[in-house]
């Protein structure tokens, strides 16, 4: 599971200074600008922290977001891997794709190298948690792969502790052992 690097992606970055930069520049420019400003992949926190080889972290799909992925296409249909129907509103199904792809053994790669920009929306989805709707639909969603996978330990931390948590926690935890 070979996994680009996204600029644009950090719930905290102007929206429109990244419009600004995409819309004025060829899109190799925009990349070397965005990253000289900053404006890097939101799970680069967890890159830093836990490192960029990926397979040595123990639950690696919490960092599959669909933005910016492959693997190929013959591995899904051997082992029957889709994006699960029950999703019908924003948030998760990149984490049970994540999920089936790890319980079938795949390999996650981490390629800094093969850039992508995600276009800023207008309203970035972090911002419509403040929509109890939205926020409502999320939970829903997060609590779907929880029960969907009530036997793996990284999905419950994910689901209890939040994906920024729970590689350091077991981490933490293999170390204590």
């Amino acid at each position: 599971v070979v996994i680009g690097y996204i600029y644009g992606v950090d719930k905290d970055l102007d929206l429109n200074d990244m419009r600004n930069i995409i819309d004025s520049n060829p899109i190799e420019d925009a990349v070397h600008i965005m990253h000289s400003a900053k404006m890097i992949d939101g799970r680069e926190s967890l890159y830093q922290e836990h490192g960029d080889e990926l397979s040595a972290w123990p639950a690696p799909w919490v960092v599959l977001w669909s933005a910016h992925f492959s693997v190929k296409s013959d591995l899904l249909a051997t082992h029957n891997i889709y994006f699960d129907d029950h999703f019908t509103t924003w948030g998760c199904e990149d984490n049970d794709f994540g999920i089936q792809l790890y319980q079938k053994n795949c390999r996650f790669i981490l390629r800094r190298d093969i850039p992508s920009i995600h276009y800023p929306p207008t309203v970035r989805s972090y911002d419509r948690f403040k929509d109890p709707i939205f926020k409502g639909d999320f939970k829903q969603n997060k609590q779907y792969v929880a029960r969907k996978y009530p036997h793996d330990r990284s999905v419950q931390l994910w689901y209890e502790k939040g994906m920024f948590n729970v590689n350091r926690i077991m981490l933490q935890n293999n170390r204590d052992q």
